[in-house]
Order: structure tokens, then C-alpha cells, then sequence
């Protein structure tokens, strides 16, 4: 079996010099022919991840380390991680050395119960994404359900009408006679009308449901997966009967992940991208660990308490070394074994009695500020998904809180910027007026109108001047 050379990827005019567009090598699959594209993957030392996705936070290792240190990030939890350091490592201390490590345990695992059931919903969804269903053809039992996780480049799967796309796809065929999938891209960009998508044509035509997959073999040589979403170069090579056809494929022939199919039976494609590769999975950033504007202001007011604690210690801590040295010079204390140096400027001393009032007056920061933001934050996340005027009154979906972290950030928007009728309204359009030869046809009160019909309306228009359509002709149309 010989294998045709990887096409190079050169950057278009309008995409510059960057570093996603510049010349790589791209991938090679065959059609519903696993070997031959493992085959492929070796030879030009490729990798095709499948089609797990995953979008979660934490994992079981990583969520002990990460979450401590996304807690430390906070202020609070940093100062009075170093008070507890000094209350169980030195003998300054004139507090309980266990009075300040307790509070701090319990604040960070209460955190990290929440953090927990926060991440246990992502993996859920994760793992319900994985399992969905689709058929796969297998060439000894023909079409077979397996879940999206088991799909590998080069499979050749079959997608219904009001489906999902599983993965990135080079339609093949459609059940539509013209070759043509409508498919709604609103989880990809917002936008509610269909678009329509074509499948590869050949000289005979666009390709027929019955040519697949039995009649007809081939292989694709593409680009390597990125984030465009409106891109796609490509060419299809088919093979039947001994004859060899390439065909060109653009974005016109390609359906993403996250698109759905309308209004068309059931298209058959074949998998280019899957999984970590697939366009949507490109343009979804990590989950990042956010800090709302109120974490921001707390950790800025927590600084400022820090300014006075630090102010009030080196007070305490002058005026307890002039009290002591003054007390020493009388020898009226000398029951009190006090750290008093020879003179009061002594820089040991001064650390020591400084580190003391520091441990003293370390409650002047509220240890349980941020334990009780995030019972708040969380107690509201669920009036939020329980609300029932937030509730979608034609699907019945209720508001998800992915991150209860952000609540309140909801109510600090300003300006909303939207690019089209569509995005944020329902784009029904709906006739309401109609105006024939002066006389408006209408249901508004206040306007003049005449009673009768539209349709009447509609047919007078064609009987007074039928060589001329009006406004109610091309209407009709």
C-alpha cells in the first residue's frame, strides 16, 4: 500500500506570519480503515488523540496539590499559614500553638469539600458527553452503536436528523438528493440561523449514500487540526472500480463538533478531528481557576489590615522593649525573666518581641472571611439554579452555576455587546401590517384598516394589477 506525502499547510495572505498558520505538516486517514491510518500515524510520526474530552478542574491526583495552592493564592490563607508555622516551629508564642493551624484546617477543607462537588458536576457532564451514542460502520455487522469516547480518526459514522456531531467530519453523503446538511451552529457561535453544508462533488455528482461503504474507498490529506473555525483545506481522494477521483474540500464540506443537523435525515461522514484536536476543543480554554471582583476588593482590604497589624506590632514592640529596659535598670523585675538585650535597638530582640505581638494580635485578620464568602457564593448558586422565574420557558432548562466563585460578578455588568439580531432575541419574525395600493391591512388598534381578510387582501392585489407584483405578491412568494 503506498502512502501519498503529507501536504504543507503555507499561510494565506490574510493570516500573516503566526505561528498557528505556519507551514507543518498536516494528517493522512483512510476512510473506515483503522490499519492503514495507524499505518500513516507511524510512518510520519503523527499522533491522533481520541475522543475523550474533558473539562473538568481537578483530576485524583492533581486535586490535593492544586487545590492547596489555589487557596494560597488567597491572602488570608497564606498570613495565617505562616502564623501557624510559627506558632509550631518556634517558642514564641504566647498562644495555644495549635490555636490558629486548627481554624486553618477546617477553612481549607470545608473549601476543598466544596471545590469537590463542584468538580464531581464537570466530570458527570464529562463523563455523560463520552457515552452518548452514534453508529459507526463495521464492515463484518454494518452499522453499530458505540460511544463517543471509542471514535478514532478515520471512522465513518452515520449522524440523524436533531443529532449532535460527535466530532470534526468531512461529509460524504447526505439523504438529501442535492448532497446538501443543514446544521445549526449556535453552540459555536451564538448564531440561531441554520447553515448549510455540501458534500464533496464528483464529476457524476454529489456522492449517494449507497456508494458508502461498500462501493467506495479513499483517503484524505488535510491540514493539521487548529482554531479556525471558518477555514478548512483538504483534498478526498476516492477510489471505485479501479478509478482514482480528488476532490477539493473546503469548510463548505466540513461539520464541527458542537453543531447539530436540522432539517435533513441523516448525514454519513467521516472523522478528521477527534477529541483534543476537534475545533471546538481548541477554542475552549482550561478551566482556570478565577477570582472574582469581590476576591480582588477582600484580598485589597486584606492588605490594608495588614498595614494597621503591622503598625500596631512595631508599637507594642518598642514600647514593650522601653518598658522592659527601664524595668531592668531598676531591678525590680528580675522575676519575669524578660528578653531585654543591653541596649533597645538590638536587632534579634526586636524580631523576637515583633514575631510574639505579630502571633498576639493575628485574629485582628478574620480567619473565616473567605469560609464564609464561599458558603454564601455556594448557598446563592443554588437559589440561582432553583429560581423558577430563571427558568427557560420553551426547553424548561434551568440556570447551571458551573462556578459559584463568580456570582456576584453577574451583577457587575455594564455594557453588553451583541452583533446581530438573533443573539439575544428570539429573531421570529412575525407579519404584522401589510400595506396594498395606500390601504393598510393591519391588527394594530389606532391604525385605519379595512376589514377584511389577508388573504383577501392578497388576492384583491393580484386581480387589480396582475402583471405587476406589489409588496403583497413578493410577500406571498
Amino acid at each position: 500500500m503506498s502512502v501519498a506525502p503529507l501536504p504543507v499547510r503555507r499561510p494565506s495572505a490574510h493570516e500573516g506570519s503566526s505561528l498557528e498558520s505556519s507551514a507543518a505538516p498536516g494528517r493522512i486517514l483512510y476512510i473506515n480503515d483503522r490499519p492503514s491510518t495507524l499505518a500513516a500515524m507511524a510512518r510520519y510520526n503523527l499522533k491522533y488523540p481520541g475522543n475523550v474530552v474533558k473539562t473538568s478542574k481537578y483530576s485524583v491526583l492533581t486535586f490535593l496539590p492544586k487545590n492547596l495552592f489555589e487557596q494560597f493564592r488567597r491572602v488570608a490563607n497564606f498570613y495565617f499559614l505562616i502564623i501557624s508555622l510559627l506558632q509550631l516551629t518556634t517558642k514564641l508564642s504566647p498562644t495555644n500553638p495549635y490555636s490558629t493551624v486548627g481554624p486553618l484546617l477546617l477553612v481549607l477543607i470545608a473549601t476543598m469539600i466544596k471545590e469537590a462537588i463542584e468538580d464531581k458536576a464537570r466530570h458527570e457532564a464529562d463523563r455523560q458527553v463520552n457515552h452518548e451514542l452514534t453508529l459507526i460502520y463495521d464492515a463484518p455487522v454494518g452499522w453499530r452503536s458505540i460511544t463517543w469516547m471509542q471514535l478514532q480518526v478515520g471512522d465513518l459514522i452515520k449522524v440523524d436528523n436533531n443529532k449532535p456531531f460527535p466530532a470534526d467530519l468531512v461529509l460524504l453523503a447526505s439523504s438529501a438528493e442535492d448532497g446538501q446538511a443543514q446544521v445549526e451552529t449556535t453552540s459555536l457561535d451564538g448564531e440561531s440561523n441554520l447553515k448549510t453544508r455540501f458534500c464533496p462533488m464528483t464529476k457524476a455528482g454529489p456522492l449517494q449514500p449507497t456508494a458508502f461503504p461498500s462501493n467506495m474507498t479513499g483517503e484524505i490529506r488535510c491540514e493539521a487540526p487548529n482554531r479556525r473555525l471558518y477555514t478548512f483545506d483538504g483534498v478526498l481522494q476516492l477510489r471505485a472500480a479501479g478509478n482514482e477521483q480528488d476532490i477539493s474540500l473546503t469548510i463548505d464540506n466540513v461539520v464541527l463538533r458542537g453543531m447539530k443537523l436540522c432539517n435533513t435525515e441523516y448525514i454519513i461522514g467521516v472523522v478528521v478531528a477527534a477529541g483534543a484536536d476537534s475545533k471546538l476543543m481548541l477554542n475552549t480554554k482550561a478551566t482556570p481557576s478565577k477570582f472574582s471582583r469581590l476576591d480582588v476588593i477582600a484580598n485589597r482590604c486584606i492588605l490594608l489590615v495588614f498595614s494597621v497589624l503591622f503598625a500596631v506590632c512595631c508599637l507594642s514592640t518598642g514600647l514593650s522593649l522601653m518598658w522592659s529596659h527601664q524595668r531592668m535598670r531598676l531591678n525590680s523585675t528580675t522575676y519575669l525573666s524578660l528578653l531585654v538585650a543591653s541596649s533597645i535597638l538590638d536587632v534579634n530582640t526586636f524580631a523576637s518581641t515583633f514575631v510574639t505581638y505579630l502571633i498576639l494580635y493575628n485574629n485582628l485578620v478574620p480567619i473565616s472571611l473567605y469560609i464564609s464568602l464561599e458558603v454564601v457564593k455556594w448557598y446563592q448558586a443554588k437559589k440561582m439554579e432553583n429560581d423558577p422565574e430563571m427558568i427557560d420557558p420553551v426547553s424548561g432548562r434551568a440556570v447551571l452555576a458551573r462556578t459559584s466563585n463568580l456570582n456576584e460578578d453577574v451583577g457587575q455588568i455594564k455594557y453588553l455587546f451583541s452583533d446581530k439580531t438573533g443573539t439575544i432575541t428570539k429573531n421570529e419574525m412575525v407579519l404584522k401590517v401589510i400595506s396594498i395600493d395606500s390601504v393598510i391591512y393591519d391588527s394594530i388598534p389606532g391604525l385605519p384598516r379595512r376589514k377584511r381578510s389577508m388573504k383577501s387582501a392578497v388576492d384583491a392585489s393580484f386581480v387589480k394589477r396582475p402583471s405587476q407584483p406589489n409588496a403583497a405578491a413578493v410577500l406571498a412568494r
